[in-house]
């Protein structure tokens, strides 16, 4: 039987989660098939980016909330607050196992000395580091990764002051979701070790530790277990398929129908728009490509490219990297005219600028000219714009070939 009671101490209200990869040489989190010169991240980090931005803000947090509310404190869904790299020296060779294996007290200080650099944000009372490291970290209670110090671990790092902020650590051998997910509920629920706590047990277990090592598939990931003293079980949210959507391409410019198109031969300018949930995204590389033209600056946001000589369509693509190692791509298709159609495009865009939205008069339509116009005859004005209204009709006509042979 399970105890949990709360002791009072700091919960986590709405977490702010600012992830933190350690790096203790170039080689760390990159992507060793990118093109050579061009480091980018390794899918890894993509993967684990992309779980966080999702899990913080939703239905996992809204389980964890109605679990481990308090009457003057709920516990709700979070924001995340951004990817960081941070240089952090090996451990002495007496201390580690792998040459990436960090200490503790070294990844406090890189977080206190990154936050006093202005390299971190300023802490909020919701703000929860994750950190993640490219081997094993020794802490008080051993070596992570081992049975004796676990994957993962939490506890708060002191700052100016009696201020504190909580952090997870998770090393290598236990990087996943589940232990992700395992350490932030935690910091979350006894942020400062004297929270939602079972004591009845020796030593004492945090609520994740009560239900470890069980998890639940959630939006396509496996994430833990806690127990729940208000059903009396290890709980998990059900998956919702609410997974919210990944980084987002699109391509723009070129010329648009009223700059008369892409006239064939000459150059025009593109771009690649890159978004998540509708906000910039950085982009660490970029790559152009087309069978069908010739592309300058392939590794650039913008291009420049030489439309094809032949009329016709042809087909630009742009292949992208974000600064969190997520891949996307997007594909546009483009028109070259020739100059004749390109001031047809034109001319017959400022006709259609220049068509009223709606007719000149206000017609009734049960309306009957003899009657109406008896009554209710038009004026000067109304005659003008109605005189206007043909003559832009016609000419659009015109322009279409349409008009009837005589």
């Amino acid at each position: 039987m399970n105890t949990v009671t709360y002791e009072s101490g700091k919960l986590i209200s709405n977490i702010d989660a600012i992830l933190i990869f350690v790096k203790t040489g170039l080689g760390d989190w990159v992507d060793q098939y990118a093109v050579p010169g061009t480091p980018v991240p390794a899918p890894t980090v993509c993967q684990i980016t992309t779980f966080v931005r999702d899990l913080v803000d939703s239905a996992y947090m809204d389980a964890v909330g109605a679990a481990y509310s308090l009457p003057n404190l709920k516990i709700g869904r979070g924001t995340f607050g951004g990817v960081f790299y941070l240089d952090v020296v090996p451990a002495p060779a007496s201390y580690r196992i792998g040459p990436s294996d960090v200490l503790d007290t070294d990844i406090q200080q890189a977080i206190i000395d990154a936050i006093a650099l202005g390299r971190l944000p300023q802490t909020n009372p919701n703000t929860v580091y994750i950190v993640l490291t490219p081997g094993e970290v020794l802490w008080w209670k051993g070596l992570t990764g081992t049975p004796a110090g676990g994957g993962g671990y939490h506890s708060q790092i002191g700052l100016s002051g009696a201020q504190t902020v909580p952090y997870c650590v998770i090393g290598i051998g236990s990087l996943g979701t589940a232990a992700i997910s395992h350490e932030m509920v935690e910091a979350i629920t006894d942020s400062d070790l004297s929270g939602w706590v079972d004591r009845t047990k020796s030593p004492g277990k945090e609520v994740v530790d009560l239900c470890f090592p069980g998890t639940v598939k959630f939006h396509g990931n496996d994430v833990s277990t806690f127990y729940s003293p208000v059903t009396g079980a290890c709980v998990g949210p059900a998956d919702d398929s609410m997974q919210k959507p990944g980084v987002s391409v699109r391509i723009i410019g070129g010329r648009g129908y009223c700059d008369g198109g892409i006239v064939a031969g000459q150059q025009f300018t593109v771009s690649a728009e890159v978004t998540y949930l509708g906000s910039p995204e950085p982009v660490a590389q970029f790559q152009w490509y087309s069978a069908d033209v010739q592309i300058n600056n392939i590794s650039s946001a913008t291009t420049t490219i030489r439309a094809p000589a032949v009329l016709g369509s042809f087909t630009i693509e742009v292949y992208i990297t974000t600064a969190h190692g997520c891949l996307a791509s997007a594909r546009r298709t483009f028109a070259a005219v020739s100059e004749e159609q390109s001031e047809w495009f034109r001319t017959l865009c400022q006709i259609i600028k220049h068509l009223p939205r709606q007719l000149p008069v206000r017609v009734n339509p049960l309306w009957d000219p003899l009657r109406d116009l008896t009554t209710h005859p038009l004026s000067g004005e109304e005659v003008a714009a109605i005189k206007t209204y043909v003559q832009n009709l016609n000419r659009l006509v015109e322009h279409l070939d349409l008009r009837p042979n005589t």
